[in-house]
């Protein structure tokens, strides 16, 4: 789980970010985030604070190289930034997904305007050795039940913790 830090933030509030210019640029920021995919090979990723111009342009086609498919949620409002799910298409199968958004209107603890990206998965068909022929069975399906993944970027405000916990409380209630 990467919060990638959108470009357009960083730039609005330059104020909170004290990094050389050269590291706070996107671009190099993003070869930074490839190369550590590439390192660790993950089968799913979850992105915070993904611009969404940078989705189309950046994480679809690299990450598509890689393999992986993409699920994105724009926050509401007028932001400029979401979250977004990837993953191997080649050991899962997306099965369902949902996205929550946490601005409810005539709610005071719920008036920002984050959001929430949830999905089902189930791995695709395996290859599983046959213990007692010692060989591989291509004919076994993984008798796995479907797992759920979600991701998130609650408001961070110090002053405002009550906003965090409904958004979480919303998350909880939605996932169950």
């Amino acid at each position: 789980s990467y919060n990638v830090l959108s470009d357009d933030l960083m730039k609005r509030h330059k104020n909170l970010y004290n990094q050389p210019p050269n590291l706070l640029n996107w671009e190099f920021r993003w070869e930074k985030i490839l190369k550590e995919i590439k390192h660790y090979s993950p089968d799913i990723l979850c992105f915070q604070e993904v611009q969404c111009d940078h989705y189309f342009t950046h994480f679809i086609p690299s990450l598509g190289a890689l393999d992986f498919v993409g699920l994105y949620k724009k926050r509401t409002g007028d932001k400029d930034d979401g979250c977004a799910i990837f993953y191997n298409k080649h050991k899962f199968i997306l099965e369902d997904f949902a996205q929550v958004e946490y601005h409810q209107p005539y709610v005071n603890s719920l008036n920002r305007d984050n959001i929430a990206l949830m999905t089902k998965f189930r791995p695709v068909k395996s290859n599983l050795i046959d213990e007692r022929n010692n060989h591989v069975n291509t004919d076994i399906n993984v008798n796995c039940d479907t797992f759920i993944v979600a991701t998130t970027h609650l408001l961070y405000n110090p002053k405002r913790q009550d906003v965090r916990l409904a958004q979480i409380a919303l998350l909880f209630a939605e996932l169950d």
